[in-house]
């Protein structure tokens, strides 16, 4: 229609030949009286037809605030809403199928043209602009004040922590016009929750985070309550292999450590530079973005003929070309050997990205990022000082079987682990009742896998490895036991085999004990009737311990057993677990390894910052007076030789320059 340059003079009675025609005039009109008409109620009839549209002002009704409780999260802006009365009703009765404008009150409480608006007529007569249009167009050239030297505002506020906290660790690169291109920091915080449970990191890259499109990298841990800690972060201005290699060699200037297990979404690029830096480190693929890479990128594009295409891609041998050679990476039967602490997918780094983006939007500032994960950082320290306050001051609440079967091990399981962890224990206790364990003389019988359709993945109790493979990996001559652990439950048919080292060693077919670091309901139920079988707190990793235990020599600790039968033919030595049954994890002793080097390096960085300021301050003479006091002071307390004056004397003059 041809009609928005026309005047259009509306009144009650007026008829449209068209729906379309309606919008149509009510927008044209709109602009040339000055304001904007807005979509209201619409009505329909039972077969879908349209019985009944409103139409009202822009600045009609009434603001309602949505205030939250939290002041903080206050949005204190403005509303153009002034309950202006001006509004329209068009209808089209089903006995008389015209579509008339019924009512229209043309009343307005407010300016129709603004000065700006004024101006933009009187120099385009022929152009009909919308108050909405013009609010764009300035919001598009409007630059916050705040936009300016923000790169180099966060860089100072970085650097500042780091002069204030040697602990700090802050590393940047600049391009040949100084524009920022790479950071990458980590506060004292996160360097000692990436030192305290660096064998499994999650590494994942999340897009529309600040105005200048740079990719933001966050690496996360899981801490001994299970929880998902951010210990690094790094902006870069690209995701290539050189981009992922800096961030990856940042992570270990930091830590001076490298991951167990870096879990990733197997992107290619970072792939490659895992394979160079962390060269220790085993990698595990995301199985989520593995199996839907083909629903993302193909589903919307071939709609119905998808499952078929499916069924010929597979028919290509995809998996033996593609996935096949990087298998040790996703596929179950390795990584079910490793220590994850059950983890197979990126989703805690997803749903991190998914918060942080609650508080960011696409033109958030790098300041306002830097802001939103501190904020981050704090919720998750509260949290954790919260939950020590609630297990400290209220009774845990958990009833479970295993108090009754399994007392002994209760005890001394609620005495070191978490509550989470214990409670997951506690369930694995009271799902053994739902077992039969027998005792297989033959150790040649498995069934093996059974071949489905589906993924290994989906089912939560599969087995997880065959039982020569792991007579294979204790070593036959160290087996003493073997049991077949059956199901009683008609739905579960899954069949599991426990093998029995000693009295706190064995591996079970469902491998919870080495992939999530637990004792599994399998081998509690084989604790209740074996002679053999047993438990000691080594059977479960350290980083499952609470702070104040974690560090803790429990070698001397007692060995429990449920069956008075073991307890007799337990000769009573210290035992060890079998290097074979237990996961690879933080032990205690790289722990104060790690924490070693650690506070190396805090020392050294105070040491630096203290010549700076003495040489600064002409204050070196009295730096070196107490250094020297120190050196004698700790040499006699050690009783260790001062060595001879040569050496002494060419320290000193070290120490002088």
């Amino acid at each position: 229609l041809n009609i928005p340059n026309k005047a259009i003079n509306l009144r009650t009675g007026y008829v449209f030949s068209s729906w379309e025609e309606v919008d149509t005039i009510m927008e044209a009109y709109g602009k040339q009286q000055g304001f904007t008409i807005i979509k209201k109620r619409l009505d329909r009839y039972s077969d879908g037809s349209i019985k009944h549209r409103g139409f009202g002002c822009e600045f009609g009704g009434r603001y309602q605030p949505k205030k939250q409780i939290d002041i903080y999260n206050h949005r204190d802006h403005k509303s153009k809403r002034q309950e202006c009365e001006w509004h329209a009703n068009v209808n089209c009765p089903k006995n008389f199928p015209r579509i008339t404008l019924t009512t229209l009150t043309d009343i307005h409480n407010h300016t129709l043209y603004s000065d700006t608006k004024k101006l933009l007529k009187a120099k385009f007569p022929t152009q009909s602009i919308l108050d909405c249009d013009l609010i764009n167009a300035i919001q598009k050239f409007k630059v916050k004040t705040d936009v300016a030297q923000d790169a180099s505002r966060l860089l100072q506020t970085l650097i500042r922590h780091k002069s204030h906290d040697p602990e700090w660790f802050v590393e940047f690169q600049l391009d040949d016009e100084n524009r920022l291109i790479r950071l990458f920091w980590m506060s004292p915080t996160q360097i000692t929750l990436w030192l305290e449970y660096h064998d499994v990191i999650l590494n994942d890259n999340t897009a529309k985070t600040n105005r200048y499109q740079m990719p933001l990298s966050l690496f996360l841990a899981v801490d001994n309550n299970t929880r998902s800690r951010l210990v690094a972060q790094a902006l870069v201005s690209d995701e290539t292999t050189e981009s992922y290699k800096w961030i990856l060699e940042c992570t270990k200037n930091a830590t001076m450590t490298e991951p167990l297990v870096f879990v990733t979404d197997a992107d290619p690029a970072a792939e490659a530079a895992i394979g160079q830096i962390y060269e220790a480190t085993y990698q595990v693929h995301c199985i989520f973005h593995i199996s839907e890479n083909l629903p993302k990128n193909l589903k919307s594009k071939l709609y119905n003929q998808y499952e078929s295409f499916i069924y010929d891609f597979y028919q290509c041998h995809y998996l033996m070309r593609v996935l096949f050679p990087s298998r040790q990476a996703w596929a179950r039967a390795f990584t079910s050997k490793i220590f994850t602490a059950g983890i197979q997918t990126t989703s805690r780094v997803e749903g991190f990205n998914n918060i942080i983006k609650r508080v960011l939007a696409a033109n958030s500032t790098l300041c306002d990022l830097a802001d939103a994960l501190d904020a981050r950082l704090e919720d998750e320290a509260k949290w954790n000082q919260f939950f020590e306050y609630r297990t400290m001051s209220s009774c845990m609440g958990i009833t479970s079987v295993g108090r009754d079967l399994f007392p002994a091990i209760d005890k001394v399981m609620s005495e070191y682990l978490t509550p989470h962890i214990l409670s997951a224990e506690r369930l694995e206790m009271a799902q053994c009742l739902y077992f039969i364990a027998n005792k297989m003389d033959n150790h040649n019988e498995d069934p093996g896998i059974s071949v489905t359709d589906g993924f290994i993945e989906d089912v939560y109790d599969a087995k997880q490895i065959l039982l020569k493979s792991m007579i294979a990996e204790v070593g036959e001559r160290n087996v003493r036991e073997v049991w077949k652990i059956i199901d009683m439950r008609p739905e579960n048919k899954h069949i599991h085999f426990v093998v029995v080292v000693d009295p706190i060693s064995y591996l079970c077919s469902c491998m919870f004990n080495i992939s999530r670091g637990i004792v599994c309901r399998h081998y509690f139920r084989v604790m209740m009737i074996s002679t053999v079988a047993g438990f000691h707190i080594q059977m479960v990793p350290s980083r499952w311990y609470t702070d104040n235990q974690k560090d803790k020599d429990v070698v001397m600790e007692a060995c429990c057993f449920a069956n008075q039968e073991a307890v007799q033919n337990c000769s009573g030595a210290v035992l060890t677990p079998n290097p074979s049954t237990i996961p690879k994890t933080v032990t205690s002793i790289l722990r104060r390894a790690v924490q070693k080097k650690a506070k190396y390096g805090e020392v050294w960085g105070l040491a630096r910052q203290a010549a700076q300021l003495a040489i600064e301050q002409d204050n070196y003479g009295e730096m070196v007076g107490w250094l020297r006091q120190f050196i004698n002071r700790q040499k006699a307390t050690m009783a260790i030789p001062t060595g001879s004056v040569r050496n002494r004397d060419l320290l000193e003059d070290e120490i002088h320059k």
